[in-house]
């Protein structure tokens, strides 16, 4: 897919309606509407079982999407029909039912408008601009509805009893040119005789109550697991080429929680090379089994990172799963390797529930494929028997330099259907991302933990919109159109069944869940840190040096080696890390880590002492309180300057000129009261003559750049950005650029930012 542009964001309220900014956050509105039968916050109270995930009689989940019919690639204003010129028809659906989760990157950006239709009434009750329902406002709640990677989505249960029609408005769309609309809709229908309100026309304080208690659930995590009986195994050494039982559970329960302690925390080959397999009900076959961290959410070395269902934390690997068993559950490692792990396994497990009858059994697959692949998709799972589709994570590294591996859709094949019924419209569309996505974000059932050339690791879970099969089930991804990319792919697939079952896993060793060849490995190592930084997890930034420092270049490496001091620093202090400064200025011959070292002790002598970073795709002059400090242009430049701050308020500027594509400005300010980065709050004017000082810097009709954030930076086609020891500070801030077209007669573009220097 091509980038689209975002277009200026507009914003409005109608009384008492829900347009845009629901009505809730209108002062003085209450909620006056009740529907028949059970009312709204009662049906999403419904919702909130934090087993959900594993049940088997929870309602099928159906896709509408804009596809391409053909089975081509132009997977965009496709519709359902249209109202007139101006508005194309997205669903036209008859109730009862409930939409799961919505999803679009907007045709026209921020300002597209959408609207919803409820019974056949002739007035929406929503009738809004992406602007305004990204505004975060009930009911479009930031934990359920969120406007990033280039998209707007919601997982806000939108009910309806006889009908729901869904509009957009498509004034001037083509079949095949700009603009370019892409969504997808999860609508569960429910049974003709179901009891089920109505979407309110209003928002009170009861709905509102139950969308909260209902994200406080789709968040999920540990804590709603702990509050069952914890079953402790102690710890067991796999030697290699064996496989030892790690945590048996006897009778019947649920496993609410299910953790790992590695122990002597072994190193990352050793890791590689541990395998996960379960076994239910005394079965010989296991229903799991996957490379060891895959299962938790973790392969290829990515960053430690925490959702709603797996995660992990250096040595502690942990998943939320439920997972029933009613004559035993025994848990395995596996070890192909050379060295003996010792490992220690907990489960916190609720006794047998009449319930549970109607939760599956968990399963998950392991299936790796590459350039040999090619002209064949790539296979998530392949399952016989009743169940549900619930996830999947999945790690795609392309060995030609381009995304267009990212341009295959997902299928899922239920009860052997001639053409799958879920057909999604791009790889990270389906992961709630858009144009290739931007940078890595952790969400709690979706989420990207790795982007670098070419390179991507992401998960999606589906707790409410999970897809129900009767006989068997089929989940691939597309090699990229016309299946011919040569990437290599690895996957785990999440599935229930109603039965345990031997899951159909590739070979688990330590080839097969080793990370691909990457040729871009040491040339974008800033980028690679970049992800481990902004998940918080900095012994795996420093560890992933570790791995690369023999094949760096002298200048490289000791420039690296001085930024593992600054994560010793970000983990234990400047107090740990001041001595090791020193030591290493002692030490070196080289002049830009010296400089650099230099810089970080600089920073800690003085409170007023602060360090500006920069890196710009054009050529940018950066000013401080109306005093130039420095220039820069080139994207593979990161500057940092010494910066001398008195307390109280300032305003940083940079002024942009006009340059090749692709176009940003990145600033970080690292104060003694936190670091001052580049965001969507940052305001923007274009500047007619290129003279700066013409520019009232204080004028407050200057819009937010908003919706214009950059992926990196460097964006392609750069991959790459000289090496520095400023941890956070490439990191953190986002590349940003003006939202709006580029006016007639403008020279450069003013971007502006005030704030406090004591972190108020």
């Amino acid at each position: 897919m091509m980038k689209c542009h975002h277009a200026r964001m507009l914003m409005t309220v109608r009384q008492c309606a829900l347009a845009g900014l629901v009505v809730a956050a209108v002062a003085g509105c209450r909620d006056r509407v009740r529907q028949d039968g059970p009312d709204y916050a009662a049906f999403v109270l419904q919702l909130c079982d934090p087993t959900r995930i594993g049940r088997l009689d929870a309602p099928q989940s159906e896709l509408i999407s804009s596809v391409d019919p053909t089975g081509g690639n132009d997977d965009f204003n496709n519709f359902a029909g249209r109202e007139d010129k101006t508005w194309a028809v997205l669903a036209d659906l008859k109730g009862p039912g409930y939409v799961t989760r919505f999803w679009t990157t907007g045709g026209k950006g921020s300002e597209q408008r959408l609207r919803f239709y409820f019974d056949g009434e002739k007035e929406p009750r929503i009738d809004a601009t992406v602007a305004e329902l990204r505004q975060g406002k009930p009911p479009f709640i930031p934990a359920l509805s969120r406007f990033e990677q280039s998209c707007w989505y919601t997982f806000v249960p939108i009910s309806y009893r006889k009908s729901l029609r869904v509009l957009a408005e498509t004034e001037n769309f083509t079949h095949t040119g700009w603009p370019r609309l892409f969504f997808q809709m999860n609508v569960c229908p429910l049974a003709g005789e179901a009891a089920v309100p109505s979407f309110p026309t209003t928002f009170g304080t009861e709905a509102v109550a139950a969308l909260t208690e209902f994200a406080r659930i789709f968040e999920g995590g540990e804590e709603l697991a702990r509050r069952f009986s914890a079953v402790r195994g102690a710890p067991v050494t796999v030697s290699p080429g064996s496989e030892a039982a790690i945590l048996t559970l006897p009778g019947a329960g649920l496993a609410r929680e299910f953790s790992l302690r590695l122990h002597a925390a072994p190193d990352a080959d050793a890791r590689t090379a541990l395998a996960l397999k379960a076994y239910w009900d005394g079965q010989t076959s296991a229903s799991i089994a996957t490379p060891l961290d895959a299962f938790f959410g973790k392969i290829w070395r990515t960053p430690d990172f925490d959702c709603a269902f797996v995660g992990t934390s250096g040595s502690v690997l942990r998943a939320t799963l439920p997972m029933r068993f009613q004559h035993g559950a025994m848990f395995c490692v596996s070890n192909s390797g050379l060295q003996a792990v010792t490992l220690s396994a907990e489960a916190f497990v609720s006794p047998p529930s009449p319930s549970d009858n109607s939760l599956g059994y968990l399963h998950a697959a392991w299936h790796r494929s590459g350039p040999a692949n090619r002209g064949q998709p790539h296979v998530i799972f392949r399952a016989q028997g009743r169940g549900k589709v619930v996830g999947c994570l999945l790690g795609v590294s392309s060995t030609d330099p381009s995304w267009w591996v990212l341009e295959g859709d997902e299928s899922i094949r239920i009860d052997d259907e001639a053409r799958p019924s879920w057909l999604g419209t791009g790889l990270e569309d389906y992961f709630s991302g858009a144009w290739y996505y931007k940078n890595n974000l952790v969400r709690p059932q979706h989420g990207l933990i790795f982007k670098r050339p070419f390179t991507t690791v992401q998960y999606r879970f589906h707790r409410d919109d999970a897809r129900t099969f009767a006989r068997s089930a089929e989940m691939v991804f597309e090699r990229g159109p016309d299946q011919m990319s040569p990437a290599e792919m690895a996957s785990v697939g999440y599935y229930y069944l109603d039965h345990p079952s031997a899951v159909q896993s590739d070979a688990l060793d330590a080839t097969s869940s080793a990370p691909p060849g990457d040729q871009y490995e040491v040339a974008a190592i800033m980028g690679t840190l970049c992800n481990f930084e902004r998940l918080g997890d900095y012994a795996g930034a420093s560890a992933a040096i570790d791995r690369i420092l023999a094949a760096c270049d002298p200048v490289t490496a000791e420039v690296l080696r001085l930024r593992q001091i600054a994560y010793r620093e970000r983990i234990e202090g400047f107090e740990i890390a001041k001595p090791l400064y020193e030591a290493f200025l002692r030490g070196t011959t080289n002049e830009p880590a010296a400089s650099q070292a230099k810089l970080l002790l600089w920073f800690h002598e003085q409170p007023e002492h602060a360090l500006l970073s920069l890196n710009c795709g054009v050529p940018t002059r950066v000013t401080l309180d109306n005093a130039t400090v420095g220039e820069v242009g080139h994207p593979q430049a990161f500057v940092v300057l010494p910066i001398t701050l008195k307390p109280g308020r300032h305003v940083l500027s940079m002024q942009a000129f006009r340059g090749p594509q692709p176009e940003w400005v990145q600033a970080g300010l690292r104060t003694h009261g936190g670091l001052v980065g580049t965001t969507p709050e940052w305001r923007y004017a274009f500047d007619p003559t290129g003279n700066w000082r013409e520019l009232d810097f204080n004028d407050a009709s200057w819009p937010p750049t908003a919706d214009s954030l950059q992926e990196g930076p460097p964006p392609l086609p750069y991959v790459a950005t000289s090496p520095h020891a400023f941890v956070d500070m490439q990191s953190q801030p986002w590349g940003i650029w003006a939202n709006a077209s580029w006016p007639d007669g403008a020279r450069a573009v003013a971007f502006r930012h005030a704030f406090d220097s004591s972190g108020k």
